[in-house]
């Protein structure tokens, strides 16, 4: 009766959590825009960088918390650049395609030692700031690092040099 039981539970994990799982997926929201449609700030802070007319696509992405990313891809002598935007103008995010051979000789052994037989379809360069914080949480020390997206990382001190008061 047991052994019935198990194998009942088993194929009804089978058939029914890829379902469960499905239908609670969440996907961002996005929506395609035209460049006149940008907040003013982003437009002025992407002429700095690149050229209006290589934009192939651009995206507004809703994100959870209400904020919205925009990103920018653009396509110059064959690279791919995403330029990603927080409605206040402030530079999030790029990415960039790149070739195997431009990445750094240590991350290319590491790969090839790692993953020798790893088939490489394509390397990004993804430049991303953070902003590391210091404080007091709970009588203990601890060190943050936020990141431009607005995710953030705790990492507790350990070093009592660190010590803050």
């Amino acid at each position: 009766m047991k052994k019935c039981y198990l194998q009942v539970i088993f194929i009804f994990t089978l058939l029914f959590v890829p379902i469960l799982n499905l239908s609670s997926e969440k996907s961002t929201p996005t929506e395609k825009i035209t460049f006149a449609l940008l907040p003013l700030a982003i437009q002025e802070e992407f002429k700095k960088v690149a050229d209006v007319n290589s934009i192939t696509e651009i995206e507004l992405e809703k994100e959870c918390e209400g904020i919205s990313v925009y990103e920018l891809e653009t396509q110059k002598n064959g690279t791919q650049v995403v330029y990603i935007y927080s409605n206040d103008g402030k530079l999030l995010e790029i990415e960039r395609t790149i070739k195997y051979e431009e990445l750094p000789e240590i991350s290319r052994k590491t790969l090839e030692k790692k993953y020798p037989n790893l088939d490489i379809k394509m390397v990004e360069s993804i430049q991303i700031n953070f902003y590391e914080v210091k404080g007091k949480l709970n009588g203990k020390t601890i060190e943050l690092r936020i990141f431009n997206d607005g995710n953030i990382e705790l990492e507790e001190e350990d070093d009592e040099e660190e010590e803050i008061d």
